[in-house]
């Protein structure tokens, strides 16, 4: 099952996902997750 785009936005945004280092809102389509930690998959993955 496909969920429409707006409501995983509202999804995450209600959980209040964010970067552990940058603090940037995080949505599935940009972060990078391990067991510990949410990163976003730009500056501070790498």
């Amino acid at each position: 099952m496909n969920l429409p785009f707006e409501i995983v936005k509202e999804i995450c945004d209600y959980a209040g996902l964010c970067c552990y280092i940058c603090e940037q809102q995080l949505y599935p389509w940009n972060m990078i997750a391990n067991s510990k930690f949410l990163l976003c998959n730009k500056e501070c993955y790498v």
